[in-house]
């Protein structure tokens, strides 16, 4: 037998149905693709990564609003900050707060005010695995600043304490950047601070300020705690904090 030829109007079809199947799977993945940076700044991305029960999710968004309205200015130097809003998000117990808030404030998409608010609930909680999330944000060099001031100010002037078996992995993950020559831009005082100092203020206070040498012995007590480094103990200060022994684990 020969070929058999099929009607053109078939053919037609066939042809116009193929085209529509490429036509949907070229649809499908605009649809699907993932949204820019630019697009995703004002809504949440880890909504569906450590979900929280409604009411704490409900207090995530109004942070989210305003960033700068959910921290507050402190009444002492050594008490720079106060919480304003989201009571709720560092006094809870629910498991996934700790991996919710640093997933938010790890994520660059977010607003940075935003990013660092994150930071402010956290350093307020007592979990061992705060001290955990904080070395965490160490990495990022818009975090590092805030990070190691919550690193260095557990247990003082309204900051729970956190039980510490030792803190020699704090102790190096902060001396890997004594040297960081960046700026921390304080969205809430509107002022600048240095990187580094806030690194050495905090591994000064968990290595205890009684283990270093100052110049004037009353800067030992709220060295750490408060953002201002007093000038004339950074140079020897750093050098003594270079040389200090970290116990090895």
């Amino acid at each position: 037998m020969g070929e058999v030829t099929r009607p053109a109007a078939t053919r037609g079809r066939r042809a116009c149905a193929g085209l529509l199947v490429v036509s949907a799977l070229a649809c499908n993945t605009q649809l699907t693709r993932a949204p820019s940076a630019k697009e995703n700044v004002d809504v949440a991305h880890n909504d569906r990564l450590h979900v929280l029960p409604a009411p704490l999710e409900e207090e995530l968004a109004e942070i989210r609003r305003d960033p700068l309205a959910a921290v507050g200015l402190g009444e002492k130097a050594y008490t720079p900050y106060e919480i304003v809003k989201g009571e709720a998000l560092w006094r809870g117990r629910d498991p996934e707060i700790v991996p919710r808030l640093l997933a938010e404030a790890l994520d660059g998409r977010n607003d940075r005010t935003f990013r660092l608010a994150m930071l402010q609930l956290l350093g307020l909680r007592s979990e061992a695995a705060v001290d955990e999330a904080l070395v965490a944000a160490l990495a990022d060099p818009l975090l590092r600043p805030l990070a190691a001031y919550f690193l260095g100010r557990a247990g003082f002037k309204g900051y729970a304490p956190r039980q510490r078996k030792t803190v020699a992995p704090l102790l190096r993950a902060l001396a890997a950047h004594l040297a960081d020559p960046g700026e921390y831009v304080d969205p809430w005082y509107r002022r600048s601070h240095a990187t580094g100092d806030l690194v050495l203020g905090a591994f000064v206070r968990i290595a205890g300020p009684d283990s270093f040498t100052f110049a004037d012995p009353s800067e030992r007590d709220f060295v750490g705690y408060t953002l201002r480094f007093p000038e004339g103990e950074r140079a020897s200060l750093r050098d003594q904090a270079r040389r200090y022994p970290i116990k090895a684990e």
